[in-house]
């Protein structure tokens, strides 16, 4: 269940990417767009941050900045914690904590492949349960009464 690769739980994505310049509205409507709760905003071609909902309500709603005018790098999070492709679950359970975060970068090697979401993993962990809960209801059924 824990020991679960993240790059399993989390599949191929293709990862939403927008410049330090850009409006929080434009990113939010991006991600309101693609149903994602995260992007990667990138300077000159690289990442520099991340953008995630509870940016936009800690940074932008909850300080009243107008939508329309702040750029992402005033309120994006930068240097986002990652953990490399290889790890599990539980490792980026225990990172996500460690770093106080919601989403972490997924890299392999210096590439960033991926996000994980505290979504992503609660659904893999609920999947995994009831997986091994009817496993076991399969096996108490073929043994006779």
């Amino acid at each position: 269940m824990l020991d679960r690769n993240i790059v399993e739980v989390i599949g191929k994505q293709d990862l939403l990417r927008m410049d330090v310049g850009d409006s929080v509205a434009a990113a939010a409507r991006k991600m309101t767009d693609y149903h994602v709760g995260a992007m990667l905003v990138c300077e000159d071609g690289e990442t520099c941050g991340i953008f995630t909902e509870r940016d936009m309500l800690e940074r932008v709603v909850a300080e009243g900045l107008p939508s329309d005018d702040t750029p992402l790098r005033d309120v994006m999070t930068p240097h986002p914690a990652a953990v490399a492709a290889g790890e599990t679950v539980l490792d980026a359970i225990f990172a996500m904590r460690e770093h106080r975060s919601r989403h972490l970068l997924v890299r392999d090697g210096e590439q960033i492949v991926g996000i994980v979401s505290v979504r992503d993993v609660l659904r893999s962990v609920v999947e995994d349960r009831m997986a091994e809960e009817q496993r076991l209801v399969d096996l108490w059924q073929g043994f006779p009464v």
